[in-house]
């Protein structure tokens, strides 16, 4: 029987790439442990705010503004330069353990791989150069590109459409349960890679899930 999947869509930040450096960069100056949480949360809401409203700004500039905002509200004494430097952070994180071996297993068992995310495709491109993936990774596909924000389904569908495949045919794999949702709602298969988090029950079910990428990546890799 032929294989229904025939390619794999990373989501990236947090997926494939740990923020745990920019956590630290965080605290290191002088905000709360919570901080990136509470950043990168708020950020989040006001671009799935601007998608439910029809409009949209590039997310470097709604993180500008959130973490402006955060250096107010926890007293940080945070210059324009060192709040730059804080959001081009996002285009060196470091991979996680098992990313490499995700996207080695899937490519070498015949899958396309994509790469969707809700930040500037330059960034995404640099995080995969920089964690020698690049080369695996057909297409970077970036919200921007559409002006819509995930987990909007037309986000997925122009991914899907751009990649010349069917909805049916592509897996979004995410650790974020609002971009497995919006993935399943655009008519994708979808993994969710859990790291002690729990799947809400109000949301699509992922097709399937696991503790880990490279373990998210096995089940995609037995889908037939």
């Amino acid at each position: 029987m032929a294989r229904e999947i025939k390619a794999v869509i990373f989501d990236i930040i947090e997926t494939c790439f740990s923020a745990a450096p920019l956590r630290a960069a965080l605290t290191g100056a002088g905000f709360s442990a919570a901080a990136f949480d509470i950043w990168f949360a708020r950020s989040l809401r006001d671009g799935f705010a601007l998608a439910a409203a029809g409009s949209f700004a590039g997310f470097r500039d709604i993180l500008a503004f959130n973490l402006d905002e955060l250096a107010a509200r926890q007293s940080v004494d945070l210059a324009a330069a060192r709040r730059d430097a804080l959001i081009a952070q996002f285009a060196r994180l470091p991979p996680h353990a098992d990313t490499a071996a995700a996207y080695r297993l899937l490519h070498g068992a015949g899958f396309r791989i994509f790469a969707l995310s809700n930040g500037a495709a330059a960034g995404t491109e640099a995080l995969l150069a920089g964690a020698g993936l690049a080369e695996l990774v057909e297409e970077v596909f970036s919200v921007d590109d559409w002006r819509v924000f995930k987990p909007r389904p037309e986000v997925y569908g122009r991914a899907v459409a751009a990649a010349k495949l069917s909805p049916g045919q592509a897996a979004l794999i995410a650790a974020h349960a609002w971009d497995v949702h919006g993935a399943k709602r655009a008519g994708l298969k979808a993994g969710f890679v859990a790291r002690g988090q729990a799947y809400p029950a109000f949301m699509a079910a992922p097709d399937f899930s696991a503790e880990t990428l490279l373990a998210v990546a096995r089940q995609a890799a037995a889908q037939e």
